[in-house]
Order: structure tokens, then sequence, then C-alpha cells
């Protein structure tokens, strides 16, 4: 890293993408370059920092950023945003269907609706894989799945959602059912653009009024984690002491009489057909009766519930089932994901974090602002998403991919010795 903390070299490893060719730097600023010009800024987004990427030579790559920032790497090395292809390929691989990359495992056969079956790949330049193939079998829902795995049609079936079946699953010989966990929340949103919300001890009172426990034991059977926790993780690891508002349903009633509110009456829209929502929404519903705050539950379809919650800040409360939200993503006026103006000094403190000199001031100002935005409680977490996976007892390795938990890493999958 230069001086001014502005350019950084990286150096290539020796690899070789699936095609038989070598991976060059060549193949890096292309592939760099492809994201950037991209018009959808899910890809082009995080490259917006990025003011030049150049190649040195055949083995590195410069890239310097409009200013120092520590936030500006880490999104470039996330997942699918740092896909390396060989050079001039793009169009080819968009249109095609058979993707190239430089992993331990190669694209096979595709059969639409049926499966997708990929090989070990020889000159992989890490340990090779403990299995020859793997066949990823498509199935309508979690349940065919799970029913597959327990049938022994399939080895795994990954991200079962039915938890009361997980139960019944457990108590099949020679199969198990593990949570391999995830960044992903639930987690109730209150509308921060919504004036009755504008009085932070409503906010506080809704916050104090939910029984976390309750939900994992009554929406998950007790197949996750309640958590506090308002923010990613600064570093990956918890806060564990992070939680401004514990379950106290009696400091919610003297929050509410505070603020001079004795029938509070609020509408939680959730999606249709989804029947977590609908099963924690239940709970909450009791939950806020509890404190004396009357809620209804209204589902809407998916694009409507989008267009109410993201577009036109139409709702007092929401919740979602699968959320991973950055210390990042809660600034700017309005916020993200919480449609307001953050605190200045939660916005001050992330800007600071951006550009800090090292990483431990970096991960110490990330859990300032994470603590900051917390006690603002427009974003109240309740559990971490649960991955439920179903692997034969002697199946070792299954770990998510990222943070997601959309797909599971097969480096480290093998059988029990």
């Amino acid at each position: 890293m230069s001086d001014d903390r502005r350019s950084v070299t990286f150096k290539i490893r020796g690899a070789t993408f699936h095609d038989g060719t070598e991976v060059s730097a060549a193949d890096v600023v292309y592939s760099i370059e492809i994201m950037r010009e991209i018009d959808d800024t899910f890809w082009s987004g995080p490259y917006e920092g990025v003011e030049s990427v150049d190649a040195i030579g055949d083995r590195s790559v410069s890239i310097k950023l409009n200013a120092p920032t520590a936030e500006s790497l880490v999104q470039l090395m996330a997942g699918e945003l740092s896909l390396v292809i060989p050079e001039g390929s793009y169009e080819e691989l968009r249109d095609g269907e058979a993707p190239i990359g430089t992993g331990p495992y190669r694209f096979s056969e595709w059969k639409p609706g049926s499966h997708v079956e990929i090989s070990r790949f020889a000159d992989y330049w890490g340990d090779a894989p403990n299995f020859a193939t793997v066949t990823w079998q498509f199935f309508a829902n979690s349940t065919a799945s799970a029913n597959a795995a327990q049938a022994g049609d399939v080895d795994v079936a990954y991200r079962m959602n039915e938890y009361e079946l997980a139960d019944v699953l457990d108590q099949t010989d020679g199969i198990a059912v593990e949570n391999v966990g995830g960044a992903f929340y639930s987690a109730i949103w209150l509308n921060g653009a919504e004036p009755l919300f504008e009085d932070h001890r409503i906010r506080q009172a809704v916050a104090h009024a939910v029984d976390r426990q309750a939900i994992v034991d009554g929406a998950y059977a007790g197949r996750t984690d309640a958590t506090c926790i308002p923010l990613d993780p600064p570093t990956g690891d918890a806060i564990p002491d992070l939680c401004p508002y514990e379950y106290d349903p009696a400091r919610a009633r003297e929050l509410l009489e505070e603020a001079g509110v004795d029938d509070l009456r609020l509408e939680l829209k959730i999606l249709t057909g989804d029947q977590l929502s609908a099963t924690i929404g239940d709970i909450l519903i009791s939950q806020m009766a509890d404190v004396g705050i009357t809620v209804e539950t209204r589902a809407m379809e998916g694009g409507s519930w989008f267009a109410d919650v993201f577009e036109n800040k139409a709702y007092q409360l929401s919740l979602v089932t699968g959320a991973f939200i950055s210390v990042e993503g809660i600034v700017g006026c309005p916020a993200v994901w919480t449609h307001d103006c953050v605190p200045d000094e939660v916005e001050a403190t992330v800007n600071d974090a951006a550009v800090a000199p090292n990483p431990v001031t970096w991960s110490e100002l990330r859990e300032r602002a994470a603590e900051a935005h917390a006690e603002w409680a427009h974003w109240i977490p309740l559990t971490q998403t649960p991955i439920l996976v179903v692997v034969p007892d002697d199946l070792v390795g299954i770990s998510p991919l990222g943070t997601s938990g959309d797909e599971f890493d097969l480096r480290n999958l093998g059988w029990r010795d």
C-alpha cells in the first residue's frame, strides 16, 4: 500500500482457469473494468471509489482509490464482486451456459429443471476437494429436498426451512439436522419518516416489548439464536454485550406513559405467503398487546410490499426475515434501510472509520457506530436467520460460503474417517 493509502498493489498467485489458460494481471484488470461498466449498482456501486486499475507486468495489479478508505477494499474483496474471468470473455460467458472460473470444481452439465453437475478441477491451485463430482438436484421446495435426504435419494438438503420437520428428521437414523448459521437477521423495521416515531420513547417502548426468545421458540422451533446485534459485526466477531433494549414490558409501559400515549395502534406489513413472517407477526401482536400497543398485520404481495417499504415509505412497521445490514448501509439522507437521516454522531463515526489509519481503529469506530445506531432504535433485531442442513451422520465439513449462506463451501466436505 502506498504512503497516502490510495494505491494498493496485489500480487497474483499462480492459478489456471477452467479452460486451461493461466490467470494474468490483464484478466484481473479486464474483470474489474467490466464490473465498473455494468449498469447495475449492485455490481458497479462498490467500484465507485476506484479511480484506476492498472496491470504491472503479468503478475501484479495496482488499484488506485479516489480517497483513502478501508471500506472500498473490503467491498472489492466480497464474494461475487471479486470474480475474475479470462480477458475478452464477458460477452460469451454472459450469454452462454458454461461458466469459467478458477475454483476446485469446474462446470460439467446443466439440465434445466433437473440438475447441475460439477467435476473436480485437476489444475486447481489449492488442495484438491474430496469428491470427484457434485450434483445439485432441483426440488420444488425445501420439504421435498428434505424428504429426499431422509429417503437417501440425496446426500445433503441445504437451506431446509421447515423448522417443525427438523425435529422429525433428527429422529431418523443415519441423518442429522445442523444449523450452519450465517450473517443474516430477522428484524423489525420502524419507518423513520413516520411522525409517530419522532419520539424516541415510542421507538424504545416497541423495542422493550419484544421477547426474542419467544420468537426463537415459537417461530423457529428453537433452531436459532436471539440477537440484539443491530448491524453486521465489524470484524466478523459478535458484540455480545450490545443490547440496549432487553425484553422489559414494564419499562415499555413506562416509556409510553412518559410519551403521553395510551392507545397506540400500529400496522405491521409482511409478505403474503410467508408463513414464517406470519408466525412472527402473531407473536409480536401478543407481545405488543401486553404493553398496551395494538398491532394489526397486513399481508402484501412482494411488489407492493417493496414499493411501500423501500420506495414510498408508506408503512409504520415491517418485518424482514433475512437481512444483512452493514454499518455503511445506515448513512445518508434518507438512509438506505431506515428511510431517515441517522444521527450526526453515527454518520460522522462511519465516515471516520472509512479513512481509519489501521484495522484496529477501523474496527473500534465501526463498533462505536453500531452502538450509537442501536441506541437510536429504528431497527430492532430479533434473531439470527438459521441455515438448516440435512446431512448424513458421517458427512463433515458443511459450512456456508460468504455472508448470505445461499451457497456452501465444497472444499472441506468429506466423509468422516
